[in-house]
């Protein structure tokens, strides 16, 4: 790990950046550290894509222009779905194309817009993707 990287993680996290270290160093893919979640550039896409599966009602509730141009559904349905309270129907066919949807919402949003919460921002530091998340 390069001095600049460390300097960063000191800034970021303070009194927990040794732990932050010993785990880039093992090669951990996710983890968390003071307030802050890392995951490793290698898996990030599919722990999104994990993370996007698994939650029925989220997908639905995306955007009308996003799921019609991930899915090919006219907007005007999209809407109509929407204002019926049809989430879950939107969602199954989102699945449908789910490595799709995870790239273009990567491509619209990044990352952060996903795992970071608190801010939306995300921080490429050694291989890693670090979100602050509290």
């Amino acid at each position: 790990m390069k001095l600049s990287e460390i300097k960063e993680l000191k800034e970021l996290l303070e009194n927990d950046w040794r732990e932050a270290v010993e785990e880039m160093e093992a090669d951990t893919d996710d983890f968390e550290c003071g307030n802050y979640r890392f995951i490793s550039e290698h898996i990030i896409d599919k722990i999104m894509i994990d993370e996007l599966s698994g939650d029925v009602y989220k997908l639905g509730c995306f955007q009308p222009h996003f799921i019609s141009d991930v899915t090919g559904i006219d907007y005007d349905i999209v809407e109509r779905a929407q204002r019926s309270e049809s989430y879950e129907f939107l969602c199954e066919l989102m699945l449908k194309n789910i490595e799709e949807v995870q790239k273009k919402y990567v491509s619209d949003d990044g990352y952060g817009h996903h795992f970071a919460h608190y801010d939306g921002n995300e921080i490429e530091l050694n291989d890693y993707y670090v979100f602050k998340i509290n």
